[in-house]
């Protein structure tokens, strides 16, 4: 249990690290939940250049268990380009589509 505590304290701190948080930012304003998104998103062809792991904070929205065909998103802001990109898998055909770039401003 004290390493869940622990593992999740390190999460959440490495996600407060931006300013203003534009992850949660992103999450609030296109509605990003298991059912998908309530604003439409961008399309992405291929997944984005995500530089190093220093460059990165990622949050992962996953899909509640009684929803068996639901989405997981990993919502990924990207320091040096000033992005975010969403990353969707699951849902009942199984996809993985990336979506952005979402500009921060």
């Amino acid at each position: 249990m004290k390493s869940i505590i622990i593992v999740s304290i390190l999460f959440l701190g490495r996600s407060a690290d931006c300013a203003d948080d534009p992850i949660k930012s992103v999450i609030d304003e296109y509605k990003i939940s298991a059912l998908g998104f309530g604003k439409d998103i961008p399309k992405s062809d291929s997944p984005p250049d995500l530089g190093n792991k220093d460059d990165i904070v990622a949050r992962v929205i996953a899909s509640p268990g009684y929803l068996s065909d639901g989405f997981s998103h990993s919502v990924i802001y990207v320091k040096f380009t000033a992005t975010v990109w969403v990353h969707r898998t699951g849902g009942l055909a199984g996809i993985d589509e990336w979506y952005g770039p979402i500009q921060i401003k």
